[in-house]
Formats: structure tokens, C-alpha cells, sequence
């Protein structure tokens, strides 16, 4: 059993394409457990002025648990965001990536790492297990635990609980280590 203070969200908790059912035990599971985050591109339009439509298909308790979260989290030298933190949470457009700007996943870490306020900076919208520091993209994929040394800055980018993954975050070892949720839980 792992010991765990704090459950965290990066985004696309919940999806206004997906079917509703089971809406109800997950807002239940993220409650029970305080599990604190941010919103995704999906979450958006759920977060923001709330289509008539959206209130008549989901569970009020949905909605509720939706405005604890906000565009984006920082605990300390820690931030945590759907985008990266140039990104502006409140514009759909950037919030989707649908600017038409193309920009590979390296240039969008040296952006990101420009911001020199995080020492950690964590997202989720890309979906696949990434991690850059101020020299470039590490040799990583979510295959083992990432050390995160003292004097470097991170990005990080953290694989999809849809997709069966989890990490956890040790500040005191300062590591993240991926779970399968599908065989380590």
C-alpha cells in the first residue's frame, strides 16, 4: 500500500463527448478523496459559462466538485496545468491547440522552461510520458522513476489515466514514478 497525502488532477476529468454513465461514482471517488487539480481542454466547458444542455445531462454533484479546480495549480517551486504555463487557460483556442501554430513538443519545453518561478512544471494534455530540462529532452518515457536534481528546472509531461497510468510524486526523494494502474495498484 502506498501512502499518499494529496491526489492530484492535470485535466480531462471529465469529457462532454463520453457517455454519462459512471459520472456519478467518479465524482464520488474524486470528493471522497479531495483530489485537487485543474481543468483540461475537455473539462473547459463544464468550468466556465455552462451550456443549459450540459446541466440537463450531468449530475449537479459533477459540477459542484468542477468548481474546486481551476486553469492551474502551484504548490511551492510546483506548477500543475493542462498547458504549459504560456498557455492561456481561459482561451479554448490555446486551451484545444488549435491556434495553427505548429510546435514541436522540445520547443514547447524551452518555452515553457523560460518561466524560471517552477522548478517542476507537470501537464497532462499531451497524453504520453515526457520530461525536458533547460539541456533538452531527457531519456525517458515512463519506463522508471525520474530523479529531479536539485539545480535543473523541469517540464514534465504525464501520461493519461485513460490510457491505465498514474504517477507519484515523492517531494522528499524528489522523483516521480510512474504506475500502471492496470497491474501496480
Amino acid at each position: 500500500m502506498r501512502e499518499v497525502d494529496q491526489i492530484l488532477t492535470i485535466g480531462d476529468t471529465f469529457d462532454p463527448m463520453a457517455e454519462t454513465a459512471g459520472i456519478t461514482e467518479v465524482v464520488k471517488l474524486l470528493s471522497d478523496r479531495k483530489v485537487i487539480g485543474v481543468w483540461g481542454n475537455h473539462d473547459y466547458g463544464f468550468c466556465r459559462e455552462i451550456p443549459e444542455c450540459y446541466i440537463q445531462r450531468y449530475p449537479a454533484a459533477m459540477f459542484d466538485y468542477l468548481k474546486s479546480i481551476g486553469p492551474s495549480l502551484v504548490l511551492g517551486q510546483m506548477h500543475f496545468s493542462h498547458r504549459e504555463v504560456f498557455v492561456d487557460p481561459f482561451d479554448p483556442i490555446q486551451l484545444w491547440d488549435l491556434t495553427g501554430e505548429e510546435i514541436d513538443n522540445l520547443m514547447r519545453a524551452k518555452q515553457a522552461l523560460l518561466d524560471d518561478r517552477y522548478k517542476l512544471q507537470f501537464v497532462g494534455h499531451y497524453h504520453d510520458w515526457m520530461a525536458f530540462d533547460q539541456t533538452g529532452q531527457l531519456d525517458w518515457n515512463g519506463d522508471r522513476k525520474l530523479q529531479f536534481h536539485p539545480n535543473q528546472r523541469y517540464f514534465v509531461v504525464v501520461a493519461a489515466v485513460r490510457d491505465g497510468w498514474c504517477a507519484m510524486l515523492d517531494t522528499h526523494e524528489q522523483c516521480l514514478e510512474p504506475i500502471d494502474c492496470t497491474t501496480d495498484v
